[in-house]
């Protein structure tokens, strides 16, 4: 039997698992973003807000889903049938947790782009009405499954498709954007005026490969959970409940990695100046960097007043 194949009780149980470790290590990045804020280090409190609410919804997701299984194999006569039902409360419950907490992640990265790219509406439009169209398509599917519409399953998993999708849109667009927008200012520091520009640089790619490879996690999950849904599998559910918890896990990670990331060039005298941590201005820091030479020497002015923290974090 491949893994594709596995039965609802196994791919819940593994699901459930999954759901309890990732949210010990969502609490564990939690934890440091605290004694972040207790050492008086900036943190957005926007985000850090955004953090402590997706940490509430997990934790739901994690005592409802205990829940499904405790009545599944405690108080159920047959287990595999119990699962195996979309209708029941539980499963309805961890749909809707689900996908709230897709939409809160999915919006944060939006905003970060938005800040990053100098608060430019017009960019933020698509990807924000993307974001409300994965939440509404999602929470339109929880609706129909919740009113016994298994007759109309067709129609159920033309919504859940469209809003996986939107959502995986969203998140490679964006983070592509942030990665871009990040890369092109690291790329107009001179790297021949000065060794401490050429230490800039690497800690600004550094910063950019922190933000790819955070998105890529949940991206890449959500493109496997669609690729099993779409065979049928019952080991979407395990992915399906993993999610429930990194989708909350790559925005804070983000900022945690950031903030270890910047304390380790802080220790080696790195060059990006952490003193205006308590204000950002990207479209400042992004279009007032200016350089320039002159005969007989050269000179340049390399703006310091954004934090690799303010860059991933937005406010």
């Amino acid at each position: 039997m491949g893994f594709y194949t596995v039965s609802a009780s196994f791919g819940e149980l593994l699901g459930g698992w999954c759901n309890a470790v990732l949210i010990v290590i969502f609490g564990s990045c939690m934890y440091i973003l605290i004694q972040k804020r207790r050492e008086g280090k900036r943190v957005s409190s926007l985000f850090f807000t955004c953090a402590i609410l997706q940490f509430i919804i997990s934790t739901l997701h994690v005592s409802l889903n205990l829940r499904l299984l405790m009545n599944a194999f405690l108080n159920a006569s047959d287990s595999e049938a119990y699962l195996a039902q979309e209708t029941i409360p539980e499963q309805i419950g961890l749909k809707a947790l689900y996908f709230t907490n897709s939409a809160i992640g999915d919006a944060v990265l939006v905003w970060r782009m938005y800040v990053v790219w100098g608060r430019n509406t017009y960019l933020a439009i698509l990807p924000s009405l993307m974001v409300a169209a994965s939440a509404a398509t999602g929470y339109i599917a929880t609706s129909i499954i919740a009113k016994g519409g298994d007759a109309a399953w067709p129609l159920i998993l033309k919504y859940l498709l469209a809003s996986w999708s939107l959502s995986i849109a969203t998140q490679v667009g964006a983070t592509c954007l942030i990665a871009f927008r990040i890369w092109s200012y690291a790329a107009t520091i001179p790297a021949h005026v000065a060794p401490a520009a050429e230490k800039a640089r690497t800690n600004y790619m550094a910063i950019v490969w922190i933000v790819v490879e955070s998105g890529v996690i949940y991206t890449a999950s959500t493109i496997i959970l669609l690729a099993f849904f779409e065979l049928n599998s019952q080991a979407s559910n395990i992915i399906g409940k993993a999610l429930g918890q990194i989708s909350s896990i790559v925005p804070t990670l983000i900022i945690v990695r950031v903030n270890l990331t910047t304390d380790t060039l802080q220790a080696h005298d790195s060059p990006i100046s952490l003193k205006f941590q308590n204000s950002f201005a990207p479209s400042s820091f992004l279009n007032t960097h200016q350089t320039g030479t002159k005969h007989g020497g050269s000179a340049t002015q390399v703006n310091t007043q954004a934090s690799p923290e303010s860059i991933t974090e937005g406010a």
